[in-house]
C-alpha cells in the first residue's frame, strides 16, 4: 500500500470514529460533498509537497560543500542548516498528524500546511537574496539562484491545485531574491531582478492551467457521484443514496440518543396503470408522485428516495410518533388530491404508507426498522389501500387516522377502471 493510500485509509478510520464511534461503517461518504472535496484537495497538496521535506537541507549542504562555504563561514552554514532542520521537523510532525487534524480541525490543518511550506520557501529566498547582496557569499550565488528557480518551478507545479499556495509560494520564494538584487544596485542585478519578477508572474500564469484541470476533474467526479446517487427517472435519491444516508442517520441517532422514523410509500394499483395507459404514463406518474412527496416534506433534514419500482422511502431524523404520523397524513392527502392528466383523463393516484420509528442502540439493527415499516405497509395494503399504518415495534400495528376531509378520496373514472381489474398492488 502506498503512503497516499495509507493516509487516505487513516482518514477514513478517523472519520468513522468521529462520526460514529459505535459503528463499523463510515468514511468520507458520511460528510458533505463540498467538505470532502476540500479534504481531498488538502490531502493531494500535502502528498505533493511531502517529498520536499528534507530536500532543502540536502541542497543547502551540497552547495555549502561545493562552494567551500562550509570552511569559509561554518557559523552561517550550520545555523541555516539548523533552521532548515527545524522546519523539516515541523513539516514531518505535521505530516504524521495531518490525518487527525484534517478531520477534527481542518482550518488549523490548512493554515499549518500553508505556514510551513511558505516559511521553507521564504527562507531559501532570503538566503538566495543574501548571496546576491553580500560579496562574501558570491561564490554560491549562481548555485543558489539556479536552485531557487528549480524549487520555484517544481514547488509551484506541485502546489498548483491549491488556490492559496499556487499564488503565494512563488512570491515567497522569488520576492526576497528580487529585493536582494534591487538592493545591490548594479546593472546586472537590475536585469536579474527584472527577470525574477517576469519569471514569477509567468510561472503563476502557467500553473493556472494545472489548477483549472484539477478542479475541473474534481467537479466532474462530483457530478458523476451525484448522478450515481440520483434516480434518473424521478430525480430523487436512489436506493444506493438512501442506504448511505440511512446508515449515516442511524449512527447519528444512536450517538445522540435520538429517534429515527421511516415511511414506506407504495403506489396503489400501479401495475394496472402501466397495463392500461402504458409504461410511459407510468413513468409520468412516478415523476409526479416523487415531486409531490418532496413538496410534502417541510423540514430540511427529511429526505425521500426511490426504493424500487413504485415504492418510495422517506427518512425522518429526530422525529417522534406524532411528527411521523403527521407527515404520513400529509403525504396521503397530497398524493390523493394532486391528479395527473394522461390521455385526456384526470388520473387520481393514491398510495399506502407503512410507518415505523426506533431509537437506535447497540441491540437494534438498521434493517429491523425497515422491516417494521414494510410490515406496516403490507397492513395498509391489506386494509384497503390509501391508508397509513404505524408499526409500534411491540407486535401492534395501528392505522394512522386521517383528517376527515382527506380520509378517502374518491377515485376518478380512470382510477376506477384500474381498480376493477386489479388483483394485486
Amino acid at each position: 500500500m502506498t503512503k497516499a493510500a495509507e493516509q487516505h485509509s487513516e482518514i477514513v478510520r478517523l472519520l468513522s470514529k468521529t462520526l460514529a464511534p459505535d459503528a463499523s461503517h463510515g468514511g468520507l461518504a458520511d460528510i458533505p460533498l463540498e467538505q470532502r472535496q476540500q479534504i481531498q484537495a488538502l490531502l493531494d497538496t500535502s502528498a505533493r509537497v511531502s517529498g520536499g521535506i528534507f530536500m532543502y537541507i540536502a541542497l543547502w549542504l551540497i552547495i555549502a560543500w561545493g562552494t567551500q562555504l562550509i570552511s569559509l563561514n561554518p557559523t552561517l552554514v550550520w545555523s541555516f542548516t539548523a533552521w532548515l532542520t527545524a522546519i523539516a521537523i515541523c513539516r514531518l510532525l505535521l505530516k504524521r498528524a495531518f490525518p487527525t487534524l484534517i478531520v477534527k480541525r481542518i482550518k488549523f490543518a490548512r493554515r499549518a500546511l500553508y505556514w510551513v511550506v511558505l516559511v521553507n520557501g521564504f527562507s531559501w529566498g532570503l538566503m538566495t537574496a543574501a548571496s546576491i547582496y553580500l560579496t562574501e557569499l558570491e561564490p554560491m550565488r549562481s548555485a543558489m539562484i539556479l536552485v531557487a528557480v528549480g524549487i520555484c518551478s517544481a514547488g509551484s507545479m506541485a502546489m498548483a491545485i491549491d488556490s492559496f499556495l499556487k499564488f503565494w509560494f512563488p512570491i515567497a520564494l522569488i520576492f526576497p531574491v528580487a529585493l536582494g538584487t534591487l538592493a545591490s544596485n548594479t546593472e546586472g542585478n537590475l536585469l536579474l531582478a527584472t527577470l525574477a519578477f517576469v519569471y514569477a508572474f509567468y510561472l503563476m500564469f502557467s500553473i493556472h492551467s494545472t489548477h483549472r484541470d484539477y478542479w475541473r476533474a474534481m467537479h466532474a467526479n462530483a457530478q458523476f457521484e451525484r448522478a450515481s446517487l440520483t434516480d434518473a427517472l424521478t430525480q430523487v435519491a436512489n436506493r444506493m443514496s438512501f442506504d448511505r444516508q440511512y446508515q449515516h442517520e442511524w449512527r447519528r441517532a444512536s450517538r445522540h440518543s435520538n429517534e429515527l422514523a421511516v415511511l414506506m410509500v407504495d403506489l396503489d394499483h400501479f401495475k394496472q396503470i402501466n397495463d392500461t395507459y402504458g409504461h410511459q404514463a407510468g413513468d409520468r406518474v412516478l415523476q409526479h408522485v416523487a415531486n409531490v412527496l418532496q413538496n410534502a416534506l417541510l423540514r430540511g433534514g427529511d429526505s425521500v428516495a426511490r426504493y424500487g419500482g413504485e415504492e418510495f422511502v422517506i427518512l425522518l431524523p429526530q422525529a417522534d410518533v406524532e411528527g411521523a404520523s403527521t407527515v404520513a397524513q400529509r403525504i396521503l392527502a397530497s398524493v390523493s388530491t394532486h391528479s395527473i392528466k394522461i390521455d385526456n383523463n384526470e388520473l387520481r393516484i393514491t398510495c399506502s404508507i407503512g410507518c415505523a420509528l426506533a431509537q437506535p442502540h447497540e441491540q437494534t439493527r438498521p434493517e429491523d426498522l425497515l422491516k417494521l415499516a414494510d410490515t406496516a405497509l403490507y397492513a395498509a395494503k391489506a386494509a384497503g389501500r390509501n391508508l397509513a399504518y404505524f408499526n409500534h415495534g411491540d407486535g401492534t400495528i395501528s392505522p394512522i387516522q386521517q383528517q376527515s376531509h382527506t380520509s378517502r378520496t374518491p377515485a376518478s373514472p380512470a382510477t376506477r377502471s384500474c381498480d376493477k381489474t386489479a388483483k394485486t398492488a
